[in-house]
């Protein structure tokens, strides 16, 4: 088969002209096709990826042994700590990124804001969509700073990061108190806006009560399966048969550690998309990959070394009895369909 096309549910691509050079990547202008770069332009044209959920990070790196530690236990490749201090300016600041890249790519990077966006990008075969997903909810002071992100463009909205928050428990947690009040009032204004929800990260509690309330399809952007690999970032049986209820999509992810592995492979990604299918259907896959995100940067799994090479997925998929029909629910149609729900409730800004 030729390359479906491909949604990515999670890039850092912000994060990498933040600080990508103290990460470890070659810093270069995004329509040049770096070797040892996870995506650029090129790149996402030979893997007819389409559409890209663009992760607002808003932490800073700082030094807190303790939390650092916390994020080492967690993720065998991360010993920084991080500070919400000063998130919502950093958020504005990684938003003008995605700006600027549109302005400087006009002809081919589209930033999704409005319903009418999702069609021009699969209509054009140049363009490539830029969906801005606020990653966390340290940002957000109160109820009515959403609708100031909605406006600035962030169409997604992740629960939490690796901290708790004012709004939810995160997947680090050391008391899973799933949503607070003001937590249930975010997940109601966001879905009277549209916003798609996130609950990678998110603590099991916070998981079962947003997929119990809200009345539109989640994501689970950038998260693998418990049951072939017990991980605080991946999810149980449970959570999985709640987001099917919900008519949602998980994204499967390339985090080394959710596989237990120093460097997983393309076989590893297959046990947990295998498990999903088998067990609750085709209809919750999706592919998140945390490119810009992944942690060394220079250990990726083997043959998915950046977004061109998922023809090797697809290839292994196909393999493995899968038919065209399912690889392409998991390419981007399941995804599709979720953000399509979720926009019917967008209005313009």
């Amino acid at each position: 088969m030729s390359s479906p096309i491909l949604f990515d549910l999670h890039e850092d691509i912000a994060l990498y002209y933040y600080s990508g050079e103290g990460y470890g990547y070659e810093n270069d202008s995004f329509d040049k096709n770096l070797p040892n770069r996870q995506a650029d332009l090129p790149k996402y044209e030979k893997g007819n990826v389409k559409l890209v959920f663009s992760s607002i990070f808003p932490l800073m790196r700082t030094f807190d042994p303790e939390v650092a530690g916390m994020l080492s236990r967690g993720y065998g490749g991360l010993n920084s700590a991080f500070t919400s201090a000063s998130s919502k300016i950093v958020a504005e600041h990684l938003i003008k990124i995605y700006f600027q890249l549109q302005s400087k790519f006009k002809d081919r990077i589209k930033i999704i804001e409005d319903p009418e966006d999702i069609e021009i990008i699969l209509q054009d075969s140049k363009k490539l969509g830029f969906l801005i997903s606020l990653e966390g909810t340290e940002s957000i002071d109160d109820l009515s700073d959403l609708e100031i992100f909605r406006r600035l463009g962030v169409r997604s909205l992740q629960f939490t990061w690796n901290f708790d928050t004012k709004y939810a428990a995160s997947c680090m947690s050391a008391k899973d108190y799933g949503l607070t009040g003001s937590g249930m009032k975010l997940l109601q204004v966001a879905n009277e806006q549209g916003i798609v929800l996130d609950l990678a990260h998110s603590s099991r509690n916070t998981c079962l009560e947003v997929l119990e309330h809200s009345d539109l399809p989640v994501i689970i952007s950038h998260s693998n399966v418990s049951k072939v690999f017990k991980h605080s970032r991946n999810v149980d049986d449970e959570v999985l048969d709640a987001l099917k209820r919900n008519g949602g999509v998980i994204g499967f992810t390339l985090i080394p550690d959710t596989y237990g592995k120093t460097i997983p492979n393309v076989s590893d990604m297959v046990s947990h998309i295998q498990h999903v299918k088998d067990n609750f259907g085709s209809e919750i896959l999706a592919i998140g990959t945390d490119y810009f995100g992944l942690f060394p940067p220079d250990q990726p799994p083997v043959g998915l070394e950046n977004i061109s090479k998922f023809e090797n997925l697809w290839r292994e998929l196909l393999g493995h009895g899968y038919d065209v029909k399912d690889v392409e629910a998991l390419s981007y149609k399941n995804a599709l369909r979720v953000l399509e729900n979720n926009a019917k409730r967008w209005t313009p800004n």
